[in-house]
């Protein structure tokens, strides 16, 4: 039930974030929406890196471990990122 309910907040606070607020109670221009929903996937994709890359520290076995992880992490966040 709490990973459940901490998926809902990090959904909630995506959504409002992007503008998804605007997007319900406003007609906005097709280009904000189009923009609304870039926006939310690249929260979810720096949300879910941040969560992968805390993961990774809290179950490395060595410092060095979790550095090679974190490293390769960030590597990939920021070659998406670039997309």
């Amino acid at each position: 039930m709490r990973n459940e309910l901490k998926i809902a907040v990090v959904a909630a606070a995506i959504f409002l974030f992007g503008g998804g607020l605007h997007l319900l109670v406003a007609k906005p221009h097709p280009a904000f929406c189009y923009l609304a929903v870039v926006v939310m996937t690249l929260y979810t994709i720096g949300v879910g890196g941040a969560m992968f890359i805390y993961q990774s520290a809290q179950h490395a076995r060595s410092p060095r471990e979790a550095r090679l992880t974190f490293a390769s992490y960030f590597a990939l966040g920021a070659i998406i990122g670039c997309l």
